[in-house]
């Protein structure tokens, strides 16, 4: 659908192949969604979640004139800022209280989160986090998502 639209940032390697960017890459596929009017938010994997491609999204505009959402996994070394430190997001995961997290229900599972604004070094714009664990007092999260959805419910965030 979108093969030749898109401008690639070619480097050559050792072997005779080219190697892409993929971040520019996926910046490209975003303004090529923009530029189409597509609605909807933007899903991706740990790969993308970074400054350079959060910043390019929230910076998009949908028809509404609201920064365009997005939902990504975030890496659990992932530095952030959270009550006036820095640390790797899956340490402040593990000072979260088990009794300050809730039950989230998707069908027969059940699943525990704790949610809250951060700061990602070098974001522009407010980052909400979901923590997910399996079980209330699981030390280690089964996932970590970021979003510029400040206001989402968390059932959406998860969907």
């Amino acid at each position: 659908m979108i093969t030749g639209l898109l401008q690639t940032s070619n480097w050559p390697c050792g072997d005779g192949e080219e190697f892409f960017d993929h971040t520019k890459l996926f910046r490209q596929l975003v303004d090529w969604v923009c530029e189409r009017e597509i609605p909807g938010d933007f899903t991706f994997d740990s790969y993308f979640t970074n400054a350079e491609t959060l910043n390019h999204i929230h910076g998009r505009r949908d028809r509404f004139g609201r920064p365009r959402g997005y939902v990504g996994d975030l890496k659990f070394n992932r530095k952030i800022g959270w009550k006036g430190r820095e640390l790797k997001a899956e340490e402040m995961a593990g000072e979260i209280d088990p009794d300050s997290r809730k039950a989230c229900h998707r069908g027969r599972k059940q699943q525990w989160y704790f949610t809250t604004t951060i700061h990602i070094p070098e974001v522009n714009h407010k980052v909400r986090i979901v923590i997910i664990w399996d079980k209330k007092r699981d030390r280690e999260p089964r996932k970590i998502l970021a979003t510029n959805r400040a206001g989402w419910e968390v059932v959406r965030i998860l969907l």
